[in-house]
């Protein structure tokens, strides 16, 4: 099992989301305040996106707001409108301090100046760069999340998991003594 995780059948980030549901009985947040929720998607995986939510909003008992990070704000809440209620709220990708132009530009640049690896505009690294832009963009939209929108704590969903069980990520019997 681990060497088709390992030659790229899975991929990374079903490693990742299954390394995630395996712990999901095993960590929990002594508190007394709700969670947030930061839901990276774009408008393309509106099918997926929408039993997300839905799922999300059922189970995820101990989440009081998520926050759906998007470059497509607009046609998302035109889409949607309030059906989901007011728990969930659009926010655009725009204000966050960095676009997807600066984070190539920035990771090349970075290389370049160390002098550890040749770049001649065509370079295996500037390839992978350009090829992983999206996935690098959203590595850094989601370390930000809580900076740009003020969050404490707070929990970063895949838009594509469906949840089926109530999952309750603070331990209340802890925080209320």
């Amino acid at each position: 099992f681990l060497d088709k995780m390992k030659g790229g059948t899975l991929g990374m980030w079903r490693i990742t989301t299954l390394i995630l549901l395996l712990l999901i009985g095993f960590i929990t947040v002594d508190s007394d305040k709700p969670l947030s929720a930061v839901v990276l998607t774009t408008g393309k995986d509106v099918k997926v996106f929408q039993k997300s939510m839905r799922s999300a909003l059922e189970h995820l008992v101990d989440v009081d707001n998520f926050y759906v990070v998007t470059p497509d704000k607009g046609e998302l809440e035109k889409h949607f409108g309030g059906s989901f209620g007011d728990r969930v709220k659009f926010v655009d990708e725009k204000v966050f301090p960095f676009r997807v132009a600066n984070v190539s530009e920035v990771m090349i640049q970075s290389v370049k100046e160390r002098g550890v690896y040749p770049i001649d505009g065509n370079s295996a690294l500037e390839r992978t760069v350009y090829l992983k832009l999206g996935w690098f963009l959203q590595q850094l939209l989601k370390l930000y999340a809580g900076t740009v929108l003020g969050l404490d704590d707070y929990l970063l969903l895949d838009s594509d998991l469906i949840w089926f069980r109530n999952i309750r990520f603070l331990n209340r019997t802890l925080a209320d003594g």
